[in-house]
């Protein structure tokens, strides 16, 4: 018996394992031309490994640049009360299955939920408890959830399998079900552990951070024009700005163990070039600007943490949604926001550019 392989999803263990096995099955799926998919839940889980000290800088590019050779496709759970209700399904499972608790398995259910919902029908990991006998019980029950109460995922299935064993039953577009079957295991999640992690921690700045907050700025602007990136000048931003911000309460600073790394500035404030933007997120805007990290720091997932802490503040804070814009000329930053699912709206230009700006909106 076989399967149809119609698309593909990589989980952070698949991107993240040192194997020549993972890089047989990427050529394997580019080369029958298999649509393949990454949830932005999975990229933000990697930027954060790397944030915390647990992989290397050179094992996060091998994992960034491996979904992009096949030209994956950045895929978000649209419908926030539909992905609430099914992953909560599947913090229940994996509790009943696998005997571990809810917060050590958040994101593996957002990351399954979003595979389904996108009708995926074969998903890579490198955790043997995702790829086992054990968690088809939890897949059938997200299924068999989201087909009574939404009328979603009716009738779909997904494979988990690591590169190893997709590469020993997939044959021209297909999976053999028996060989399949005669691989697989039971096996259950061990719990996560956060030991020797760096902390990352994010709080509102005061008055006393303008000193380091405005060194920041000038380092990273010397950074981006050595980098051919000319977004700021000596006019825009001033030090009179970042002040301002302070005082407001508006600017938040994230310290990795204690140290300076970066900031954004949080507040509701909407500039004249988006007056002609047609946004389309509804009801209270939270507006996201002058996103920086000192240059030192940038690559470890540091600005995604901060996308993360602004929205999940606007979300405690009664906003519906998030706006915000992006350099043209900064792929970084555009990748940072599009790979959490924001919607491009529009876009602007100043005559002193060479680039315009994307403008970005997310509802939260």
């Amino acid at each position: 018996m076989t399967s149809d392989v119609r698309s593909a999803s990589f989980d952070t263990s698949f991107l993240l394992r040192l194997d020549p096995a993972v890089d047989r099955a990427l050529k394997v799926l580019a080369k029958d031309r298999i649509p393949c998919f990454v949830t932005g839940t999975v990229l933000s889980e990697i930027e954060q490994l790397k944030v915390w000290g647990r992989i290397p800088p050179g094992q996060y590019e091998l994992a960034m640049e491996r979904w992009k050779r096949v030209g994956a496709k950045i895929i978000n759970f649209r419908n926030r009360l539909v992905e609430t209700d099914i992953g909560r399904r599947c913090l229940v499972s994996m509790e009943r299955y696998h005997g571990v608790k809810p917060e050590d398995v958040r994101n593996d259910c957002t990351v399954i939920a979003a595979a389904l919902a996108h009708d995926v029908d074969l998903f890579l990991s490198e955790d043997w408890h995702l790829t086992s006998r054990v968690t088809d019980e939890v897949l059938r029950e997200m299924i068999d959830g989201g087909c009574a109460e939404y009328g979603i995922m009716c009738g779909e299935h997904i494979h988990a399998l690591p590169a190893r064993i997709f590469l020993e039953v997939y044959s021209d577009g297909r999976l053999d079900l028996d060989r399949l079957a005669d691989l697989r295991r039971d096996v259950r999640k061990p719990r996560k552990t956060m030991e020797g992690a760096v902390e990352l921690k994010i709080s509102r700045g005061t008055i006393h951070d303008l000193d380091v907050v405005w060194k920041t700025v000038k380092e990273a602007v010397e950074r981006q024009r050595a980098e051919g990136i000319f977004q700021w000048g000596d006019y825009y931003p001033t030090r009179m700005l970042f002040e301002g911000d302070l005082k407001n309460g508006h600017l938040y600073v994230a310290r990795l163990g204690g140290r300076f790394a970066g900031f954004i500035v949080l507040d509701e404030e909407q500039g004249e070039e988006w007056n002609a933007i047609p946004w389309t997120t509804p009801g209270k805007v939270l507006v996201a600007h002058r996103l920086v990290v000192k240059p030192e720091l940038q690559g470890r997932g540091i600005a995604g943490a901060l996308v993360d802490f602004a929205e999940n503040w606007g979300r405690d804070n009664g906003y519906r949604s998030m706006r915000l814009d992006a350099y043209q000329g900064n792929p970084r930053a555009l990748l940072i926001y599009e790979s959490r699912g924001y919607r491009m709206a529009g876009t602007f230009r100043f005559e002193h550019l060479m680039k315009g700006f994307n403008c970005y909106e997310k509802e939260l």
